[in-house]
């Protein structure tokens, strides 16, 4: 082994090397590179997240992957690590109540669809807080945080929200203006339903369902 090469293995990588090689290693842009370099644990614990996704989503990793990951560290993470009142002995995620495995975890659970960004956001603040060393899909499991997509639970929704709703039901048969403004309605009421766990579209496709059921050839 050479003098430099002994240096290059046991030196620790430096500031700008770290920058560079997450530029072209992880595609992400000088600005977002130069946060995650500023906190050098946070380097580490970045590239962990990455290969825990990669490995929980298999063949199905998207482009922007490694981009969402640097995003969720930079912000959601961060914002707790630096947050004054929980902030522990140093502003460096080296003293993170989340570690780079749970990150890739959560990551992964919101790229496959199975609980949404607004979940993910509860999600990470309960890792943090209340539930420390508990993984993403074990807190998602137990309180029931996951995206409603089996169609029949989402037609039972759209179902009860509209017979709870039985007037506007018929300002719905009026057609016209009425349509769009009362298949809003059924929607905000059928996600708050759904306590904001149904999947958006899937959940349109449901209402349209019902309504022509229940109402056909209105429009």
């Amino acid at each position: 082994m050479t003098f430099d090469e002994f240096l290059n293995k046991n030196l620790p990588e430096l500031p700008e090397q770290a920058t560079l090689r997450l530029i072209e290693e992880y595609r992400l842009s000088e600005d977002v590179a130069l946060v995650i370099t500023g906190d050098p644990p946070a380097v580490g614990m970045y590239e962990v997240a990455v290969d825990t996704a990669r490995r929980e989503l298999g063949e199905n990793v998207p482009k922007a992957l490694n981009g969402t990951i640097a995003n969720w560290l930079c912000n959601d993470l961060f914002a707790l690590v630096k947050d004054k009142e929980t902030m522990d002995e140093d502003h460096s995620v080296q003293y993170s109540r989340v570690d780079g495995v749970q990150l890739g975890e959560l990551v992964a659970l919101m790229t496959e669809g199975t609980v949404s960004t607004t979940m993910g956001k509860k999600i990470l603040a309960v890792m943090y807080h209340d539930d420390v060393g508990k993984s993403p899909r074990q807190i998602a499991e137990e309180r029931n945080w996951k995206v409603i997509t089996d169609m029949d639970e989402l037609r039972t929704i759209c179902t009860e929200v509209i017979e709870e709703h039985s007037s506007r039901l018929e300002q719905y048969k009026k057609g016209g203006k009425h349509v769009r403004k009362m298949k809003k309605f059924f929607l905000g009421k059928a996600m708050a339903h759904s306590r904001g766990n149904a999947q958006p579209e899937l959940l349109n496709d449901a209402l349209d369902e019902i309504l022509e059921l229940l109402a056909p050839n209105i429009v």
